[in-house]
Parts: structure tokens; sequence; C-alpha cells
């Protein structure tokens, strides 16, 4: 418990919900870290250590040309396929990289390698043409929301062949008009038994599932849809003998959403399936653990056992917090106990007394945070529990297992986590490297965001000789004509999109300073119908806001140095109606932002004023106003969004100043409510701003892009900054965090980071931490499903990075990203713990708090002389044990009844000074030992 005693200082009320500084930070660096992908998006599934030492991964590709010579599939077929690689144990040589997949997407959710160094792959695919060979089902079934099905492939060590490849899953329903979710499978859990047999486990949404064990309710896949529920799954546990034949099928069924996330299998065959529950009547032996289970509403955790057949349930239990808890990954640790992961939002979730954290940190109200746990064998004990998380979002991932300690993989934006024996010591910067200039998109100025849009990203490309919208070509990382506006000098100011229609396309809206404003609505398949005119093509138009209230949808149209007017829609006809003022007095409005709810506008009404309207008025009526003045201001910009509260109502507003830095006015509630305190940040005059969602505020100046958060006494400070490439006057974050910018010679993307990969070991008792880093760059890290320990201490990980900067080795496979994200693998080394300074690292050390550097045990227990008075061996020192040593008190090796074991300090007598050593054990156990079992 030596590291427990070192973070005292910044625990408080069980958690570490006062975090001032690191703890032990070390930086250092990754034994080795490699990025993995090429011009598209890719991303890291899963990592698993070879018998040889080597390293195989897998994770999906959007990406073209990364298949080795020799591969089995040398290109990429469908937008997304898997791929599997193998690495030498060093990181430094890529052995094979190989694409699997067919026309359709595939993910790769998770990896194992048999004793033989074949390689399991399980994950989802909705092609129908997937390669399959040796297949116990070769036939695609698809269906679902996702039209997919689960795979199981088997590869050679050396990715040259197939052993054998099928799917598993259920009929597409998609042609029946009351199918719903119905057909969707998907695998992740992966476990390989002594014999070699997989053990898979994953969900399915199929009626006609092929179980050949039903448990629970009976209805496999087939359960009836509630309302609001798209789709309703059930768990299975599947497993293939090695040469792919289906030893079972079994699926566990509730009344509603059951998701299946890790299997596991103990040394007696017991299989044991982890997950999460929302079916009331989900098969349980024992009584829940936890709040959560007593409540209805929320998913639970939940464990089961079934026989070695998969057949029967042994023991089952649900666990968890009165909010939303997800399983993630389950091990089962030398002592048979059940090692689970995951993620929790409650705050009452069960932990135990003297875990590393027992209570959530609160940020409000609005928290995810990670946990470890361990049940007893027979799932009716809670043995430890423990949150791991900050005063923001930690997403626990995966676990692995180092000596029966859990090394827990997170994604986090909690900036104060405890760091020990840290490669990276604080959370790193959230803006990276601005790239991707575009010459191409002359005079762009303005980008306007997606309301209900599920199509791709569209950006709103306009300003004088650039009236044209544009999708962002997410592969190619180019524009894409979309809609060209009509020819004309319209000089467009602002483009906004909405669903005035409601026929679920997206419209939009654009307002011209020279000449008329344009509806435009939206057409299947993503297009837009005609322009139809509206406005008065004299009005100067210099922003849009839209909004609806009181059974009104209305576009205001926000004019300079003139009474703003309001543009209704009528659905009957598809377009507005004649126009009325809105407001009473003539503003000179520079921008103007919507919020939906309650539905609010917000104008730039002069340069230190800004007046917050109640949304739509009635006919004869002015809107409700309430004007905010700034001294001292020149604000020419407005974002909207929470920047740090958890309402999703309560929407703050951020201003651009041209006098240098910005504003930001938090909680805005009403338009009637009196204005809370401002918050500033200083800065060069800014040209632009925007809100990154409960994170920070992004401002554009002439030279460079900042990025502000909040630090934990609610000011805005500045986290970092990159230069601009040209002077931007408008940005934007797009999908997958990529800012947008807008200048007068083109258009330039940065990217915008939420998450760091965090990485902590816990004890094996989940009481203390020996080691816990932050590790990522500049960008977003995310989905880190996969962590495998290659040997004590040897952490080996793959994840994903939208990070330029992320820190690869000199020994990198790949030291460059390929494009905006692409997959890593790296290997961490912790550092050994020596805490009594005998030189013998704490894992291999025999006597943890007791100097012995020669290591001696006599009797070969793992408990060192020096720790060992524990002469009966029965694990107490008491008088049984004080009276052997009274049998050979005064004895040296060479006496009839010598006994090395009573030779505590190793000086060939046994006297007053073994006695001692005795005596500060009496009443206890012999140790601490890092090699007892």
């Amino acid at each position: 418990m030596s590291s427990r005693s070192l973070i005292a200082k910044i625990v408080a009320a069980g958690g570490f919900a006062v975090l001032s500084a690191n703890v032990m930070a070390a930086d250092s660096a990754p034994a080795y870290a490699t990025y993995l992908g090429g011009a598209g998006d890719d991303f890291g599934g899963s990592v698993a250590i070879a018998p040889d030492g080597d390293r195989v991964f897998c994770g999906s590709a959007e990406s073209d040309g990364l298949a080795t010579p020799g591969a089995i599939q040398a290109a990429r077929v469908g937008k997304s396929d898997v791929f599997v690689g193998r690495t030498s144990a060093d990181g430094a040589t890529l052995e094979f990289l190989t694409y699997l997949g067919g026309a359709g997407d595939e993910s790769c959710r998770n990896i194992a390698v048999d004793s033989a160094g074949n390689i399991i792959i399980v994950g989802w695919t909705s092609s129908a043409d997937f390669p399959t060979a040796n297949a116990a089902d070769s036939t695609f079934a698809g269906g679902g929301l996702r039209d997919s099905d689960a795979f199981v492939a088997k590869l050679s060590g050396d990715g040259a062949s197939i052993v054998f490849s099928t799917f598993l899953g259920g009929l597409d329903y998609g042609d029946s008009p009351f199918s719903g979710g119905r057909g969707d499978e998907g695998a992740r859990g992966l476990a390989v038994d002594s014999s070699d047999r997989i053990l898979v486990s994953g969900e399915t949404a199929a009626g006609d599932f092929p179980a050949m064990t039903v448990l629970g309710d009976g209805e496999c896949g087939n359960d009836p849809l509630p309302v609001n529920i798209p789709e309703i799954t059930d768990q299975f546990v599947a497993r293939y003998l090695p040469d792919g034949t289906v030893d079972f099928v079994t699926c566990i069924s509730g009344a509603e959403v059951d998701y299946a996330w890790d299997v596991a299998v103990n040394d007696a065959g017991l299989i044991y399936v982890g997950g999460s529950t929302l079916s009331p009547d989900y098969p349980t032996t024992q009584p829940g653990i936890g709040p959560g289970p007593a409540s209805t509403g929320d998913f639970d955790i939940s464990v089961i056992a079934l026989d070695a057949s998969g057949t029967q349930i042994l023991n089952s239990v649900r666990l968890g917090s009165t909010a939303y808890d997800f399983l993630q990954t389950m091990e089962i640790n030398s002592d048979g106990e059940i090692v689970i992961q995951g993620l929790v939002d409650g705050p009452d979730f069960p932990t135990t007394a003297g875990a590393w954290q027992t209570e959530q940190v609160d940020n409000g109200g609005f928290n995810r945070d990670s946990f470890v746990a361990a049940l007893s064998p027979q799932l009716d004990e809670l043995v430890f529990a423990t949150y791991v998380g900050g005063e923001g979002f930690d997403w626990g991932i995966s676990m692995a297992l180092d000596d029966d300690r859990p090394v827990l993989q997170m994604l986090s934006d909690s900036r104060a986590l405890p760091v020990i024996n840290a490669v990276q010591s604080q959370k790193g910067p959230d803006l990276d490297v601005t790239a991707l200039f575009d010459t191409t998109q002359a005079s762009a100025f303005s980008y306007g965001s997606v309301l209900g849009w599920v199509g791709p990203p569209i950006m709103a490309i306009v300003g004088p000789g650039a009236n044209r919208i544009a999708v962002w070509d997410l592969e190619t990382d180019q524009y894409v004509p979309f809609i060209e506006l009509l020819e004309g000098d319209f000089d467009t100011r602002d483009v906004v999109f909405w669903n005035f229609d409601g026929d679920g396309q997206v419209d939009m809206v654009t307002g011209n300073y020279n000449g008329p404003n344009f509806l435009y609505l939206g057409e299947a398949p993503n297009g837009f119908g005609p322009p139809i005119p509206f406005g008065d093509p004299q009005g100067r138009t210099t922003a849009l806001a839209v909004t609806a209230n009181d059974g009104i949808t209305c576009v205001v149209e926000f004019l300079e140095d003139a009474v703003n007017v309001q543009h209704d829609f009528s659905r009957s006809i598809r377009t507005f109606v004649e126009g009325r003022p809105y407001g009473q007095q003539a503003t000179a409005s520079r921008d103007a932002v919507s919020k939906p709810y309650p539905g609010e506008l917000i104008e730039i009404s002069a340069p230190d004023q800004v007046t917050v309207y109640d949304g739509c008025a009635q006919p004869g009526e002015a809107p409700t106003a309430n004007v905010i003045t700034l001294g001292g201001r020149d604000l020419v910009a407005a974002a909207i969004g929470a920047v740090n509260d958890t309402d999703f109502f309560d929407d703050d507003l951020a201003f651009a100043d041209r006098n240098g830095g910005g504003v930001v006015l938090f909680d805005l509630l009403h338009s009637d409510a009196p204005v809370p305190a401002t918050a500033t940040f200083d800065g060069p005059p800014t040209n632009a701003i925007t809100i990154n969602p409960y994170l920070g505020v992004l401002a554009a100046s002439d030279d460079a892009y900042r990025y502000f958060r909040l630090n934990d006494d609610g000011n805005l400070v500045l986290d970092s900054e990159q230069p601009a490439v040209n002077a931007p006057r408008a940005v934007s974050i797009a999908e997958r965090n990529v800012v947008f910018s807008g200048t007068t010679a083109g258009t330039e993307t940065a990217l915008l980071g939420d998450d760091d990969l965090y990485l902590i070991r816990l004890s094996d008792d989940g009481a203390d931490a020996d080691f816990a880093t932050y590790l990522g760059g500049g960008g977003n890290e995310d989905t880190p499903y996969g962590v495998a320990v290659a040997g004590p201490g040897r952490i080996v990980a793959t994840a994903s990075s939208s990070s330029r900067s992320f820190p690869v080795t000199g020994a990198a496979i790949q030291g460059s990203q390929g494009g905006q994200r692409d997959a890593v693998l790296y290997q961490l080394e912790i550092p050994s713990s020596d805490g009594d300074g005998d030189g013998v690292a704490d894992e291999a050390d025999n006597c943890t708090q007791v100097s012995n550097p020669d290591q001696c045990d006599t009797n070969g227990d793992g408990f060192g002389n020096l720790c060992d008075p524990d002469l009966d061996n029965d694990n107490a020192v008491n008088f049984a044990d004080l009276g052997l040593l009274k049998q050979v008190f005064f004895t040296e090796p060479s006496s009839a009844n010598w006994n090395p074991d009573a030779d505590m300090n190793g000086d060939d007598v046994i006297n007053f000074a073994d006695l001692g050593i005795m005596r500060s054990f009496f009443f206890g156990p012999p140790g601490p030992s890092g090699t007892a079992d």
C-alpha cells in the first residue's frame, strides 16, 4: 500500500475530488509507439501477444495501400475493411499486414492467439461477400440498423492463409415494414481455452439466430420492440473447435436490451459471460449488488457463469449504480475471481471500503467514469470495486491483468488525474497543428452547421466569389461541389441549415448582402430543390437566425442599420410568407445566432451591445428583448453552446472582440433574466469564434488559432495555440473535431482534441496504484479497445489518434500520421518499484518491505526468510511458531536439529536476533512478498 500514502494529500472524501498536483511525475517516453494508417481514417481495434513475443493486432481501415506483399487480401474492398497485422516484439518491424473484408463495412473488435500461434479475430461485417473459408455458416444474413452479422476468423500466424472464417447471424428482416432494428449481430468478446477452442460473445437482434440453447425468457432475438427502443438485442456465446466446427451456440435472453461484451473461461472450463442488461427479467441467481439492480430504466452490469457445456446457468448476478453502467472487459485472476471493468454514470456505484477511489468526482452531475471491480468465482461477493476518474468524462474501454494487477486503458478529458511514474504527466494540449491548406476554394468566409442531417457533413463555403455549398469528403480531405448558388454578386454572409418542412431532409437558407435571400428545400438523396427567393433584395442582410416556438418556425433576417425582419415558414405552401418587422428599432447587426430551446435569438446589435430576443414573435407583436452592454468591446462574431454547464438548455454565449480577446456569458437562461458575470480571455484582436461543447472556446485571430478551456475556478485559460496560414474570418468545428476555417485566400483546417489516453495499474485488491500516465498529442485519441501484457510491467496497447503530435518513437514503423486519423500501436514499460531499496523489484522481491538482496528462501514458499517467521507454514505467526523456534534455539548448521528456516537473518546461528524478527511478526502473517501466491 506504499503508493497509497503518496497520493493521500490529493484524496478527498474517499475519492480524489481535489487534484492539486501530479504525483511522482517523471516524464519519459514510450518504449515504442508508431502510427499505422494511410490517407483515410483508420482505427485500432485490439492487440495480443504471440507465443514468441510478437505483437498481433487488428483494426478497421478506410485507407488504401496498407497491406504488405503476400497479404491474404491486398486491397481494401469496402469503405471500411478489417486489417490484421503482426510486428516484432520490439515494434521495429512490420512482419505482415492484410486487409479482410467485403463490399460493405467491417470492424474488428477483439483478437487472440492460440497455443500454435494462429490468430483469431472477431467483429461485425455488413458484407455479403466477406471472405469465408471452411465456414460453419457461409451465408450472410444481415439485417438491422447496421445490416450486419458477427464474424469469426482464424488466420495462420504468418498471415498467409485463412484457417477458417465464418458468419454468425440471423435472417435479414429488412424488407418487413415491422422489422424495426431486427437482424443485427456483432461480436466483441473472445477467449481461447486450454484446448484451443474459441469462445465468442456478442449480441443478436435476429429472431432466427442459430442458437442451439436459449436461456432466460426463451425469446432469443425476438422480443417485442417497445416504444422508443429501435433495437432489442440478446446476448450470445458460442464455442468453435480449432477447425471451425461449431461446438455450441447459446443465447441468453431478457425482455429488453442485453449486450454481451466479453467472455472468459477458467481452469475448470466454466464459462463467464459479461455485459450489460436493461431487462428487468434478466436471469439471475444471486441478489443484485448495488442500488442499480433494484431500480428500473437504466443498464446494469451482468455477469453470468455457464457450465462447461455452455448450456446451463450456474450463477448469475447484476450490479451497478442507479444510472447507466456498462461492462467492457472481463478477466479471471489467479484466485479465480472475475475482474471486470467498464463505464459508470452514477454517483452510487457499489465501491468497497479502502478502494482506490470510493466516490465519483462531481462536476455538476454530468459524469462518466471508469470502474474496476472483482467478483468471487461464485458471483456472490463483491471482492473489491473502485471508481477511476476525475472531473470530466473518463471512459474505460479495455483492461488486462499484469500478475493479477488490473491495467486499465481509458479515454480521459479530465486534466487532473493522478500520475505515478508517468510517461506523460499532463493531459496534452487540445489544439494540433494547422494543415490541409486548400487553395482551390478562394474567398471562403463562413460555414453553416447541420441540424438533423444524417448524410455527409455539409460545409457552407460562402463569401465574395465563393457562393457555393460543398460536402467535405472525409476520405480525400477535399471539398466536393454540392450545389452552386445563383450567379451574381450576392456576397453571401450567412448560411443556416434547418428542417423547415418536416420531411426529414435538411433544408438551407442563405443570407445575402447584395441581393435576395434564398431558401433551398432538401430533396433525397442529399440534394436541394431550386432556390426560392425571399426578403428585400436591397436589405443588406448581415446574418440569419432560425428558431421555432409557439407553433411558428421563423427565419429572422438581421440587417445592417435597419429594423430586422421575421419570415414565417408555411408548410402548406412550403415557403416563407411576407416578412414583418422584428423588433422596433433599427440596429447595426453584425452577427446573430439562435438557441433552439427555449427558442431565443441573440444579435450583436452594436459594437458593444448584445440583444437577446425571445424567439419567433406572434403576428402584431414585437419580441421581448433584453439588451446587454459590454463596454469597451468591438464585438464582431458570436457563438452559442454549452461551455461549462451540464444542462443542455442552459447555453452560453461567446463573442469575438476586435479590441482584443473575447467574452463569454455563462448560463444565459432567458431573455428577461439577469445577466450573469462574464468570463473574458485576453489576446490579440479576434475575428471569429466557436464553442467546443462542454470543453472550451476556439478563437481565431489574424495570426493564430487559440483554444481556451475552463479551469477549476471557472476561468478561461489558454490551452494551446497554432499559427494560422492566412487570417481566418470564420471557424467551425465539424465532424471528428476538425476545425474548418475560412480566410480571404482559401480554407485551412486544424485538429481539436478532447481526449487523451490514460493508463493506470492498480494493485490486485483495487486499493492502490503504482503507475498512472496520460498519453496523447494535440488532437484526439479514441477507441482504445485493446490492451495486453507482454511481461511484467510491459504494457502493449492499440488505439486511434487524430494527433499529428502523438509521441511516436524513433524506431516507429510509421513515424508520421497518414491521414486525419490513424491507428496507433505502443508499448509502455512500467518502472519497477523497489520499496525496501535492496535492488530487487517489488514484483520479484520475496520480502518487499525488508531489504534482503540475497532473496534467501530456504523452504521455497515464496516468502524470504527475513520476513517468514511462519515456521509451520499456516500463514500466521503465533505461539506454535515460537515453540518450533525454542526447539532449535542456539543451534548451528552442524547441529543435528538444525532448521535453516528458523535462521531468519542468515547468520548461521539461531538466537535472539531471530527471536526479535519473530516478535515483530507475532499475530500477523509473513511477508509481504511479491512472489508468494
